[in-house]
């Protein structure tokens, strides 16, 4: 994935060489924001391969043997069943027994691995390992409330919104305490640099997932050089003029 980034850069300094000192003093920060945005997305969507992936339903431990161990043991009980001989069914039992010591043993090497990488800074396996123990395909499973359950998303947070307001005290609002008036204290003059700008950009952390605005930290981080000029230039004019 290393080979996209010099594309990506290229096209963030295209739209940088695009932009003229007379429409950097015209354009507000919100459409030089709007611009940097788009072109970085259109750049990212373009130079990065992606493909569409179906949702693993399994759990992290369970590999290729095990299913080609439970594909087996499938057959050798439609077998037995089919036979009802003895053997076949000692067949079935024993390809059962096998498959479970390896699920065991998978999953006891797996949280053992997990364990490691969450002293290692990497917290992914970990909650890849939550996700396979979620019950409901739905971030909120069905809740029981008093006289039905609760299924759509309304009745859930209304089932919720009971529960809370049910264990929180009424305060009496007539005897509030007075709050003495605090003291203010003068902002130092802030001062945003490219160079500022620029390490925090190579300071961020390529694991993390990407923001609502789809920018992902590992493409602003590698094309922090052509980042970092820009934004620099936003919260200028974000100072300058009073605006965000």
């Amino acid at each position: 994935m290393g080979c996209v980034f010099p594309l990506i850069n290229d096209d963030l300094k295209l739209y940088m060489n695009s932009i003229s000192s007379e429409m950097l003093v015209s354009m507000s920060a919100n459409q030089l924001w709007m611009g940097f945005k788009s072109t970085l997305v259109k750049a990212m969507d373009k130079h990065i391969p992606s493909k569409m992936s179906r949702p693993n339903s399994s759990v992290p431990w369970f590999h290729q043997d095990h299913k080609r161990l439970a594909i087996h043991k499938r057959k050798a009980y439609d077998k037995a069943k089919q036979t009802g001989s003895l053997s076949d069914w000692e067949v079935y039992k024993n390809i059962r027994r096998l498959l479970d010591r390896s699920l065991r043993k998978s999953r006891s090497t797996y949280l053992h691995n997990v364990g490691e990488n969450l002293a290692t800074s990497n917290p992914r396996p970990f909650w890849r390992y939550i996700k396979s123990l979620r019950q409901s395909a739905d971030r909120v499973s069905s809740l029981n409330c008093e006289h039905n359950i609760a299924i759509s998303a309304i009745d859930k947070a209304n089932t919720l919104n009971n529960q809370f307001q049910s264990v929180f005290s009424v305060e009496n609002c007539d005897r509030m305490p007075e709050i003495a008036s605090p003291c203010t204290q003068t902002i130092p003059r802030i001062e945003v640099s490219t160079q500022g700008v620029l390490k925090l950009l190579e300071d961020l952390n390529p694991q993390k997932a990407p923001g609502p605005d789809g920018l992902t930290p590992k493409v602003l981080k590698e094309c922090a050089k052509n980042v970092a000029p820009l934004l620099q230039q936003i919260f200028k004019i974000n100072k300058v003029r009073l605006t965000l």
